[in-house]
């Protein structure tokens, strides 16, 4: 990404808020003819988790592929709108 790329970024969480600014966000693209970008950070537990038998064996997967399933379900909505 370049500092001449123009789009309209929403960073997206499973709250009420974040679903308000999806759709201010994509009104804010449609009407500017710009591309509407969806972000999702994931973040480190600021500490060390030990996972007990017959569990998640690895956290990071499992955090990624929840955000990732997160802008997906966002994505269907909008254009469902």
């Amino acid at each position: 990404m370049t500092g001449h790329d123009h789009s309209v970024v929403v960073g997206v969480d499973w709250s009420d808020a974040s679903r308000a600014a999806v759709e201010h966000g994509a009104a804010a693209a449609a009407a500017r003819h710009l591309p509407l970008r969806l972000v999702h950070v994931l973040e480190p537990p600021p500490y060390r988790v030990h996972l007990a038998l017959g569990g998640v064996h690895d956290l990071n997967v499992v955090l990624r592929k929840a955000g990732q399933r997160l802008l997906e379900e966002t994505v269907d909505v909008l254009t469902l709108v």
